[in-house]
Formats: structure tokens, C-alpha cells, sequence
């Protein structure tokens, strides 16, 4: 019987020849190599087909969908596949630092492995890529229901996204993986799926940055006609009155109860300001609550409040 890798790395890929080989060799250089390496095409027009021919390694699994799922659909199918005690999320436009197997493995062990998810910090700054898994020098914390909000109150925290997540199979199998899915889910359910997690087990952060992203039009949090889905992140806490509905003091310097929308605007916004096109993404807010014939207290003060708080980090 084959010995079952501890990592399963999958990466769900669509019509991104260009960027694959680069985040499959990022895999293939870990220094930590007891891995097994997914990839699962989502019916791409491009030539992935041949970039994956040129590799020749037996870590490497290749299947090819023959309809189109959407992203979420495409990971479920590769979560499916796995058999690795934890499974590691890469994008197929992002890289692996090369110690980030070595670092979470050395935190899980230095942890006893008693959390069931990990995740690491992404950065688009190669210089900030940590280059050697110095374990004590990790910064690491816990997030769990009772300090998600105080986490999500810093303004560079906005949950885990799929390059940052790594989560024990069998949990995960158990949540469903990513749940049902459709296309019109895309934009959000990977924060909607690490919130429920979270609602569930202890998330250990390591806030160092093991993960390259590389930025480019073609990512969906370019995509800001989309920005409708974003009340998904409303809709999961609405449910959830006696556990998260109090937003806590970091808006208007006073507690309030929560609007729909505003938490997901806050948390979105400070991400989209971090990566330089804040002001594209509240002029696009805006538009909506014109659209919407919105014109009362409290959503347009407080979006313009929000505005003014983020901008003013710079």
C-alpha cells in the first residue's frame, strides 16, 4: 500500500499556461518534499495540456475536467483526490516560498498537530517571502469565535483566502470541502468557507509571508463588477446574531449594530486598498447604492468614514 504524502498541494488551473510552470516548480523545490502535487485543468483553451507534458515527476497528478466547473467546483474535485494528511492550496498564478511546507509542518509538530487549519500570509513583495523557516522567529497567532472580530479589526487581516489556506483533509471532508458550488460564488467562497472553519476549530495564523502573489488583470479581485457577491460575507454573519453581531470599535469610534453590508465594504475595502485600487473599489460602492436609491443614514456616512479611515494609512 502506497505510504500517504503529508501534504496533497493541488492546484485548480484554467487557462494559465503562462503562469503554471512557475508555481509547479515553486512545489517541486520545497525543501520539505514529502508532498504529493495535484493539478486539475478546467476545460482551458490555452496550452496548459503541454506545459504539464514537459514535467516528469511521479509526485506530479494531472486530470483535465470535461465540462467547465468553476473554480470552487474544479477544488472540490481536487480535494476529491487528495490523500495527503493536509491539503495545501495553490493558485496556479501564485508561488511556494521554499521553506513554506518546512515552516508549517515545524509549527504543526512544535503544536503537537492540534490545529486543523493553518494559514500562511501571501505578499506581492518578494522581498518579503521568508527564505528560511527560522520556527522560532514565526509569528503566529489563533483565531478562533471568539477573537475573529478583534482579527478582522487589523486593518491588513481579512481572513484566509485560497493561497494562504492549508487544512487537515478529513476536517474539511467533513465541512463538505468548499460546500456547493456555482459560478456566481467565486468571488467569496473561499472566505466564506475559512469563516465557517473558524466558527468551528481554533485557525492558526503564521503571519509571515510564505506565498508569492502575482498580481495581474485576470484575477477575480480585479473583477469589481462583480463586487455584488461580497454580501454572501453579510449574509454568513446575519445568521449569526448572538455570536458576531456586535461590530466592535473600529469604524465610528463607537459600537453599533451591524448594517448588511457594511462589514463586508470595511473588510473588502481595507484589501482593496492595500493593493493600491481602494478608491476604484468605493467609487464602485458607491455607484451601487446609487443605483439602489439608497440615500439614509447610516450607509453613506459610513462608507465615506470608511473611506477616510483607510486612505488615511498612507
Amino acid at each position: 500500500m502506497p505510504k500517504q504524502p503529508f501534504f496533497s498541494v493541488i492546484i485548480p488551473t484554467y487557462n494559465y499556461a503562462s503562469l503554471l510552470p512557475s508555481a509547479i516548480e515553486s512545489v517541486l523545490a520545497q525543501s520539505f518534499n514529502d508532498f504529493e502535487l495535484l493539478i486539475q485543468d478546467d476545460m482551458s483553451t490555452d496550452d496548459t495540456d503541454a506545459v504539464i507534458g514537459h514535467y516528469d515527476d511521479p509526485r506530479i497528478s494531472y486530470c483535465k475536467n470535461t465540462s467547465n466547473l468553476g473554480i470552487f467546483g474544479n477544488l472540490n474535485q481536487l480535494c476529491a483526490r487528495s490523500k495527503g494528511r493536509y491539503i495545501k492550496v495553490l493558485c496556479a498564478d501564485d508561488m511556494l516560498s521554499e521553506w513554506c511546507l518546512e515552516s508549517i509542518i515545524g509549527i504543526l509538530r512544535k503544536e503537537n498537530f492540534q490545529y486543523k487549519v493553518v494559514s500562511v500570509k501571501e505578499s506581492p513583495d518578494p522581498m518579503q517571502i521568508v527564505h528560511k523557516p527560522l520556527l522560532d522567529l514565526l509569528k503566529t497567532h489563533i483565531v478562533n469565535r471568539n477573537t475573529l472580530f478583534s482579527y478582522l479589526a487589523e486593518p491588513d487581516n481579512w481572513g484566509a483566502g485560497l493561497a494562504e489556506l492549508c487544512v487537515e483533509r478529513d476536517f474539511f471532508e467533513s465541512l463538505g470541502f468548499f460546500g456547493e458550488t456555482d459560478k456566481s460564488s467565486d468571488f467569496s467562497k473561499d472566505i466564506l468557507t475559512w469563516l465557517e472553519m473558524v466558527l468551528k476549530t481554533d485557525a492558526l495564523m503564521i503571519a509571515d509571508s510564505l506565498v508569492f502573489q502575482r498580481s495581474h488583470p485576470n484575477q477575480a479581485r480585479y473583477k469589481l463588477a462583480r463586487i455584488t457577491q461580497l454580501r454572501e460575507m453579510l449574509d454568513f454573519f446575519y445568521g449569526r446574531e448572538s455570536d458576531l453581531y456586535l461590530c466592535p470599535d473600529f469604524i465610528m469610534g463607537r459600537q453599533f449594530y451591524l448594517d448588511r453590508y457594511v462589514l463586508s465594504h470595511y473588510v473588502y475595502g481595507v484589501k482593496a486598498t492595500f493593493q493600491g485600487h481602494g478608491a476604484a473599489y468605493f467609487r464602485e460602492v458607491r455607484n451601487l447604492l446609487e443605483q439602489a436609491g439608497y440615500r439614509g443614514f447610516p450607509w453613506y456616512l459610513l462608507i465615506s468614514k470608511m473611506q477616510q479611515r483607510l486612505l488615511s494609512h498612507f
